[in-house]
């Protein structure tokens, strides 16, 4: 027992890493501040109005788009469908502040859609974006839910007599409530989350509202302070999914859920499915991608593509690095509660997840205070005897380090790693920690000897999200990178905020590619899964 107490001091130590910058967060609001008074009487009820407004107005057009194709995709059968299936994610390798660059740009003078409208920016235009470049969160939710627990509903509401209309409205709906909440919540905290578009449009809130009075103003607890209402404003969000999800919940009456048999529609109704779905797909992904593409052949960009070498190579590894320590403390996370049989030890082990409901300015600032901190202890500490042999002091330790950038990945985006893998140690389960020590062998040995070959598959799938969702991460980039340090966001975002799109584009286009690639290596992983799983059962 005393060789398992080690792991439960590890785990204990990874949780208390995780939670530490939410702490510091916490003790830095009653800090002076000489802004605060100021902003809080001008500035504040406008953020706040204006981020229930874009909450209130995209969650709704989030969660309409959402359930209605994911309604459409899992209950019918047309044309092209096998290419929607994938096409329909692409909108979520799109970040929204490249899709505000891009509309921007269609939109502005000499811009297709000029003569249409003159201009594209305002709170409107950002709920546009916001729609149609996170609706896949509601979609995919709600049609894994749809898909795998539809089956018997939709059947026994057919042999009532029910139309299509009426099994959309009383049995799709209902069923898929849940999910599809969840999934707007995960929107709603992007949508807060979200620094780039919302700056290029015009358009202020509780983020752009931090970056303000942290670069601007320079008053950091300023900046604490609104990212603690931030936080509050994401903790009425999570409190409110949970309160209308309540105890609710439904029962299948076979051993195994029924799946959904599609309809075929062809013919003038089919064509009609495909253009319907198309539309999110356009408007998401297509466009913006064909206007990237359109700038980025301009032959006087072809100077700037050794630039875009070193940023794309920079970025690459600072993401697949996070992406590796993410996968690695997740295999950590998902194990320990093994030899522990859950309990206290599970409760803890998803305890850092909660990061990545919290938007990732809010954890800029709990880190940098954190950091800011711990430079100051060690400087206080050790300057004493260090600076004499240098001949200066210490500096800055932590603070604009890449150490503390990735860490802060791992803080805001842990969760999508540490959920896959945690569904595969809870199919393998712990009898193979019991079996080894019936052998007099450890739970270091279980670990690499047994469970990490089974969890290969897992961790790749963990590793690729983490890496989806890290690299596109701009809020938390801006305010911890190094000086005079750039990823493909912060180029992107800094170039087009200057209005020079053109240099802009081909970053964002790199992006967007590599958005595109891991999303569809994705699905193909989670298929290989759904394969998998059901050879098991059939055996």
């Amino acid at each position: 027992m005393s060789n398992r107490r080690g792991w439960l001091i590890v785990l204990i130590v990874l949780t208390l890493l995780f939670v530490l910058p939410f702490a510091a967060l916490l003790s830095g609001v009653f800090s002076s501040s000489d802004t605060w008074g100021h902003l809080s009487s001008t500035v504040l009820p406008r953020y706040i109005g204006s981020s229930l407004f874009l909450l209130l107005f995209s969650l709704f057009g989030v969660y309409s788009l959402g359930t209605v194709t994911a309604w459409i995709m899992t209950r019918y059968s047309f044309p092209l469908k096998p290419v929607l299936e994938v096409a329909l994610i692409f909108p979520h390798a799109v970040p929204i502040y490249i899709s505000a660059f891009a509309y921007r740009g269609l939109f502005n003078y000499g811009g297709l859609f000029h003569p249409i409208m003159p201009d594209f920016s305002g709170p409107w235009a950002a709920v546009f974006l916001f729609i149609f470049g996170l609706y896949t969160y509601v979609y995919l939710a709600a049609r894994a839910m749809l898909a795998t627990f539809g089956g018997q509903f939709i059947d026994t509401a057919l042999m009532l007599g029910k139309s299509e209309g009426a099994l959309f409205r009383r049995v799709a709906l209902p069923l898929m409530r849940p999910a599809a909440v969840g999934g707007a919540v995960l929107a709603g905290v992007e949508v807060l989350n979200e620094y780039g578009a919302l700056k290029y449009l015009g358009v202020e809130s509780f983020t752009t509202g931090i970056f303000r009075a942290w670069f601007s103003l320079g008053d950091i607890t300023a900046a604490i302070r609104l990212s603690l209402l931030l936080l509050l404003t994401v903790g009425i969000l999570l409190a409110a999914e949970k309160l209308q999800r309540g105890k609710a919940g439904f029962t299948s009456s076979g051993r195994n859920p029924s799946p959904v048999i599609p309809l075929k529609i062809r013919g003038i109704k089919g064509t009609l499915l495909t253009a319907v779905l198309l539309f999110p797909v356009t408007f998401g992904f297509f466009i913006p991608l064909l206007q990237l593409l359109f700038w980025s052949i301009d032959a006087s960009l072809l100077q700037q593509w050794g630039k875009l070498a070193v940023i794309t190579t920079d970025t690459l590894v600072l993401t697949l690095s996070a992406s590796v320590a993410a996968v690695s403390i997740a295999l950590l996370l998902g194990f320990i509660p093994l030899l522990f049989n859950g309990g206290i030890s599970g409760s803890l082990a998803s305890l850092p997840s909660l990061g990545y409901a919290v938007p990732g300015a809010v954890i800029a600032m709990g880190v940098m205070r954190l950091s800011i901190s711990a430079d100051f202890t060690i400087n206080r500490l050790f300057n004493p005897l260090i600076s004499p042999l240098r001949g200066e002091p210490l500096g800055l330790i932590f603070s604009g380090s890449l150490i503390v950038l990735a860490g802060a990945y791992l803080i805001r985006f842990i969760a999508v790693s540490y959920k896959p893998i945690a569904s595969a140690y809870t199919s393998i389960g712990g009898v193979y920690v019991d079996s080894a020590a019936t052998m007099g062998r450890g739970p270091i040995a279980s670990f690499f000897k047994i469970y990490l070959p089974l969890m290969k598959r897992a961790s790749l799938f963990a590793g690729i999200l983490f890496f989806l969702d890290a690299i596109k991460e701009l809020p938390l980039t801006m305010i911890l990178r190094p000086f005079n340090y750039d990823t493909l966001a912060t180029v992107t975002y800094e170039l087009a905020s200057d209005e020079r799109l053109k240099e802009a584009a081909p970053f964002g286009l790199i992006l967007v590619a590599l958005g595109v690639g891991v999303t569809i290596i994705t699905m193909m992983l989670s298929k290989g899964n759904r394969k998998v799983t059901q050879g098991e059962k059939k055996a």
